[in-house]
Parts: structure tokens; sequence; C-alpha cells
């Protein structure tokens, strides 16, 4: 075997290719390797039960790591590996829609992810045929026909662009002239999307090949031209129509020849994909924004998504089964957009209209922005246990106590008495701090302490006043050997 690089006086006369390996020059042959650039080009296409990935293939790489997520920006998971530029998840949910990112790796390590690319997974087909040929997964070979021929052709066939298309050797057969497929089976009374998957395999120009489409008697197509739709010859095309079953569960699809023969390459039943969420409004809360929506029929899952621009552009953030979603990722005070859409084993219906909203920034956020401008609890001086005077008193306290923090401690401070021979402890309780909880604890050796009295569950009483003081004593008292009484104050 060849060495992977041979030396004369510091220059390179040999070579042989090593996978991961690039030498920059003969000049510089101290090259040190690095790991794959971030791939690019990454496409998901969905198909019944799987999704099929493919992007640009990096000649430093010798394997990809492929990851998955539920939501836009991750977190991803890795669910498998390969060794060329293309990948099928076979473990892709129906209904669901997922968020893939690719990385390279090689001997050096792995190197950065892909941009992103989303897709939703559709089902089996209710029923599927392929017109004019035979049997290929999962189109069923043709039946249920009458009238028109059958034709064929070995020319490849472009499926590029297309979402959830039919394996190729579908688009190389054909049913032509005037005939009507009576398709059986199906539930009664229900919405279906039938897909026409067409492709012209003869007329090289528009204007050819025209016909019209009935479903169970309404017309839905006129004078549709496969090549001016593709814009050229043996190139897929898919066309989705909707249509509801009879009552005896029965669709009937029938071609008209208008210009030389109508040809279809295969008929595919899908359950409909439900329609956009109705209903869908926005609460703001303190720290969240709360969306509700009516219940879509047929819906597996929502894509709750979100914008930072009125009309969008979203990403989905999150995909619960069922009406509702908190979302306590928004940045208090951002204005944010949000569309929710629906999705089943029949793909993802479309958005429902827009609403927006903002969370709002929790009372201590304002106090600490007021006094220390940040909202940070972690600042080193505007967070909760921070001591800008030096004082021993943390914010956190002067905050729920009504302390200024930007001046010396004068007063507002717990006092400690007695009252009727019991040890009581009086303090001022904010009006604005309705989100820190007061404990008055007692010990009665000063390590192990025990609440009497907490604020929690307790509503303030204050109304419009913006304090409230507050006596509490210990009416356990030396009986049960307390002797000490301290307020502890703690951040929700």
């Amino acid at each position: 075997t060849a060495p992977a690089v041979v030396y004369n006086n510091g220059v390179i006369t040999g070579t042989m290719t090593i996978p991961g390996l690039t030498l920059v020059s003969s000049t510089n042959p101290n090259y040190v390797p690095t790991a794959p650039p971030a791939p690019t080009g990454l496409g998901a296409a969905a198909g019944y039960g799987s999704v099929t990935l493919v992007w640009n293939p990096l000649s430093t790489a010798t394997s990809y790591h492929i990851k998955r997520a539920s939501i836009s920006g991750g977190p991803y998971t890795v669910i498998g590996t390969a060794n060329a530029a293309s990948f099928v998840d076979s473990s892709a949910t129906p209904g669901a829609t997922y968020f893939y990112v690719v990385s390279g790796v090689n001997s050096v390590g792995e190197g950065p992810n892909s941009s992103e690319a989303e897709t939703s997974v559709t089902g089996a087909p209710a029923l599927a045929i392929n017109c004019g040929g035979t049997a290929v997964s999962p189109f069923a070979a043709d039946e249920d026909y009458a009238g028109g021929s059958t034709s064929n052709t070995a020319a490849t066939v472009s499926l590029a662009n297309l979402v959830s298309p039919a394996p190729e050797s579908v688009y190389q057969t054909y049913r032509l002239g005037g005939f009507t497929y009576t398709l059986t089976g199906l539930t009664p009374s229900t919405s279906y999307t039938v897909r026409l998957h067409l492709a012209e395999d003869y007329w090289t120009a528009a204007g050819k090949r025209e016909f019209n489409v009935t479903l169970s008697g309404t017309q839905v197509l006129t004078d549709y031209d496969i090549y001016a739709a593709t814009g050229g010859k043996d190139i897929a095309e898919v066309v989705p129509l909707s249509a509801t079953s009879s009552t005896s569960g029965q669709i009937t699809v029938q071609f008209t020849s208008v210009k030389d023969n109508s040809a279809c390459c295969g008929i595919e039943v899908r359950a409909a994909a439900p329609g956009g969420p109705t209903g869908l409004a926005a609460v703001s809360g303190t720290g969240q924004i709360a969306l509700t929506w009516n219940s879509s029929s047929g819906a597996i899952t929502y894509n709750v998504k979100r914008g930072t621009a009125n009309g969008g552009p979203y990403s989905v953030i999150a995909n619960p089964a069922s009406p509702g979603f908190a979302d306590f990722s928004a940045t208090p005070g951002v204005p944010y957009y949000y569309v929710v859409s629906a999705v089943n084993a029949g793909g993802e219906g479309a958005n429902s209209s827009q609403v927006s909203g903002s969370a709002a920034i929790s009372p201590i956020e304002q106090w600490r922005q007021s006094y220390f401008d940040t909202t940070n609890v972690s600042d080193a001086v505007g967070g909760d246990t921070a001591m800008p005077l030096g004082d021993g008193i943390p914010n956190l306290v002067k905050y729920a106590l009504g302390i200024n923090p930007d001046l010396p401690v004068s007063g507002g401070l717990p006092q400690g008495g007695f009252s009727g021979g019991l040890l009581s402890l009086t303090f001022t309780r904010m009006g604005i701090a309705t989100d820190v909880t007061y404990h008055v604890q007692g010990s009665a050796d000063l390590d192990n302490w025990i609440d009497i009295w907490s604020s929690s569950g307790i509503p303030y009483g204050g109304g419009a006043n913006p304090s409230q003081q507050v006596t509490i004593s210990d009416t356990g008292g030396p009986a049960a050997g307390r002797r000490f009484l301290r307020l502890e104050i703690t951040d929700p």
C-alpha cells in the first residue's frame, strides 16, 4: 500500500486520499486535520410513517449523526448514523411534526449541526391505486376503474420538490382517455384528501393535453394541463383535492378529455388534514403567556408557532396533544405573535388566526428594574441576595419590607417584643410584594427553626394601602421551649 504522504526534503512527492484529511499545499505539509464543517442543503420529505432526509455530502466526513427534535431549535436527540448523505427515519410517528439537523463526523470529532429541516409525518393512505400499473407499496395494482387504456414509460421521472410523492414507478404508468374510478370501503360521510399523481410522458409543450376532473359529481379541475403545471416533460406532480365520502363510503373520480387524452398515474385517498383551530386567545401573565383554542376534529397533535413580527415568520415551540399551552419561555415585556395548526395522519392543517401577547414583568422584576436597571435575579447588584450598600440586608428583604435599597437603613426592620407574656414579632408586609412569601419562625436553640406563621395562601388584606403592619405572637411560647423568633422571606 502506498504511504499516505511521501516527503523528500520537506516536499510532498506522493499522496494517497485519506477520508477526513485534506492537504493545504505541498509547501505546507504540516497540515492539522479538523472536524467537518456543518452540512448544507438538508431537506426532509415525509413519507408514509417515515421521513427521508438528504443533504450535500462533505468530503471531510466519514459518517454523519442524524438528530431529531419535536420543537424548533431542539433539544435534539441522535436517532441514527449514516455513512452517506441520506437517511430514512422509520421511527417517525404519523401525525407528528419533527425538526432535524445533521452533523458530520471524522477521526478528529463531530462538527457543528446543519440548518434545521421541518416536516409533518403522514400515515398510510386509506386507499392508493397505481393507475395502469402493478402493485408498488403502498399503491395497489390498477383496480376499480371503468374505461380508458394503459400506457407506460421507461423515462426517469423527476420527483423534486414534491411532498410525500409516490414511488417513481407509479409515475411511469398511466391510464389514458376518458375513465372513472369508483373508490369504495371508505368511512361513510367523512372528509378525505384525494391526491392525484400526474406526469406528462409524451408532449413537450403546454396546451397539448387538457382534461377535466370531477369528484363524486363535482368538477374540481378544468382544462388541466400537466405540462403547464410542472413546466416540463417527465416531471411528477401531486394535486391534492378535497372530497367527502358518500353515506355508503364511496368517492368517484372521473376524468374527461378536452384535448388529446386525460392521463393519471396514481390516485391516493388520505384522511383529510384538520382544519385550522378556531378561538385562539392569548392571556398575559407574570412570566408567561397562556394560549387557549378550540379543539379541531381529528387532530392528533397541535403545532404552537411563535414569531416576533406581526404576520411571522413563526417557529414551532411546542406540540401539545390537546388544546392549551403556557409559554414560559417568553421574555417579559417583549410582544410575541402566535398561530396554532392541527396535525393528524393526513398531515398538517392550516394555521389559525394570529393572536399576540406579552408576558408581564413580575413585581420584584419591576422593583429591580426601577432601582438597578436589571431584571436578572443573579445580578451582582440587583439580585435577591445582593447587598449593594454592604449593610447586611439582602435586596429581597428590602423589597418585601419596603426599604429603599439606595439609602442606608434607618427603619423598617422587624421588631420583637412581649405582649401578654408572649414573645411577638412585628414587621411590614408590602402590598406590591405579592410574589414573595413571609415566614415567621420560632426556635428554642437557634438551630431548629419551625414556621409558626406563613403568608402562603393568605391574600394581602391591605386593599389600596401600600403596606400592612403584621404582628405575630408565639403562642407556643416557653411551654414549647421556643424563645427566639425570626422573619424569613422567600422568593418563589
